[in-house]
């Protein structure tokens, strides 16, 4: 079977040229040569700049900023995506584009919706939260998905593909960078442009598997290039010392390579030492960074086994029980919005002899439930059902490398989201709400959307 039907494969991000451009075979001779060097950095960023401005060219270069900033940049990502939300949401007021009506649109928009409308039921009964109502402003990623989703769909699938993995591959390698400069030169916890060492730990799992996708949906020179990526995202994630991170990391690299075995051969034949010594590679900064961690946990444990609760896992441990019942007192409608860290320092400070500065339950089904009560956790569960449904009903049919990427995709982004949820936060912050929800619309549209059921691209649009 040929991966590659209708779609020209990911040869390189420099054969690539821009996010929107094929690149072409290389000649033979000298002059082929030439060709081929003089299409690399140079002439991809001359027929890029040369390019009309239109609204697909501007949803592909907007697909790949979203895509490359998360790690290092930390909120400019929520920036980009959020301003482009802001037109999206005015294009389709205004009537400029159609809203989408997609059946697995619908379902996906139920789900965000259904977040929205928890919190904001439980505000109403509960009253709004200390600090008034911004401390709900991060509702807005999710209401906005579908008017994300509306004006995503204008661009060509294939050149949206080439901008995510591109972005994500140039994310992956800042990450890297950005972690080995906090943790070998400032000697500090690897936190990115995020501030946080959990937050930065997830978006570079995202952005890894992503290039690791990459590589294995395309093929040469881009391959390569991605599958280094996918190494240099694993090794920030260990230098950030988040153990939370690992499960979605390695369950979403398990995930694809299953997905993607009829390629797996076929892509890393040529790249087997690079494998091998990634692999070695990861293993030394993992003995290096996380084996510490992973100690420090077993001791943890015993402590929790003696009733001594004043360590990171201790402390959780008492979370997890006090945030049970706290749930429990008032499962309906939640305690409010943003009403954790009132709860925690009421029902958790005075069990241990340390601050207790959480605004979380460190598991974001129970913040969830503690907030929101049953409805705000029946929309979290939707969340991350109803996207597998649609990638899994996607992949059932046979996809174009397109939709089986856009699947993928979606995929990912649940797993890495969930599983670190179990130990964290899931939502709630801006960065790992653009991340998801912009997946979501991304990921949505590659696997199952139609392209060209909008309305022709107005000259005053471009």
């Amino acid at each position: 079977m040929n991966f590659h039907r209708g779609s020209a494969p990911l040869h390189s991000i420099s054969d690539a040229g821009s996010p929107g451009t094929g690149g072409e075979g290389p000649e033979t001779g000298d002059a082929g040569r030439a060709a081929e060097r003089d299409a690399t950095l140079r002439g991809a960023v001359s027929r890029w700049w040369a390019e009309p401005w239109t609204l697909p060219r501007l949803n592909r270069d907007f697909t790949f900023m979203c895509y490359a900033t998360p790690p290092a940049l930390g909120s400019t990502a929520s920036f980009i995506f959020h301003g482009g939300g802001l037109f999206c949401l005015f294009s389709v007021l205004t009537g400029r584009r159609q809203f989408a009506r997609e059946p697995h649109v619908l379902w996906l928009t139920a789900a965000c919706w259904a977040v929205v409308l928890a919190y904001l039921v439980s505000a109403v009964v509960n009253g709004l939260p200390e600090g008034g109502a911004w401390k709900m402003v991060w509702l807005w990623t999710f209401f906005i998905f579908p008017f994300s989703y509306s004006i995503w769909r204008v661009a060509d699938k294939a050149a949206l593909v080439r901008a995510c993995i591109m972005g994500a591959a140039l994310a992956s390698y800042s990450a890297f960078a950005v972690a080995l400069v906090q943790f070998a030169v400032m000697d500090l916890r690897p936190e990115g442009g995020a501030g946080n060492a959990i937050v930065f730990a997830t978006v570079a799992s995202l952005t890894g598997l992503v290039s690791l996708a990459g590589a294995l949906h395309g093929e040469g020179r881009g391959s390569v290039l991605c599958l280094g990526a996918a190494v240099a995202a694993v090794i920030a994630v260990l230098l950030s010392g988040t153990r939370g991170a690992l499960p979605g990391l390695v369950l979403g690299g398990v995930l694809l390579l299953f997905l993607y075995r009829h390629r797996f051969n076929a892509n890393f034949r040529r790249s087997g030492a690079l494998a091998a010594g990634g692999a070695v590679l990861v293993a030394l900064v993992f003995a290096v960074a996380m084996a510490p961690r992973f100690a420090e946990a077993l001791t943890d444990l015993q402590g929790i086994g003696h009733e001594d609760y004043e360590t990171s896992l201790g402390l959780r441990f008492i979370m997890l029980i006090e945030g049970a019942k706290v749930a429990l007192e008032n499962p309906v409608f939640g305690w409010g919005p943003a009403s954790s860290a009132m709860l925690m320092e009421r029902h958790v400070q005075g069990l241990v002899d340390m601050a207790v500065s959480y605004t979380h339950f460190h598991n974001a089904f129970l913040t969830i439930l503690v907030e929101a009560g049953i409805p705000g956790l029946a929309a979290l569960v939707a969340l991350v059902v109803v996207p597998l449904v649609v990638a899994f009903r996607a992949l059932r049919a046979a996809p174009a490398p397109e939709e089986r990427f856009g699947a993928v995709l979606m995929m990912l982004a649940v797993v890495v989201a969930t599983l670190g949820g179990l130990s964290s936060i899931m939502i709630g912050h801006d960065i790992l709400d653009t991340v998801f929800v912009m997946s979501l619309a991304l990921g949505a549209y590659l696997a199952a959307g139609r392209p060209g059921i909008t309305p022709p691209i107005r000259e005053t649009d471009a």
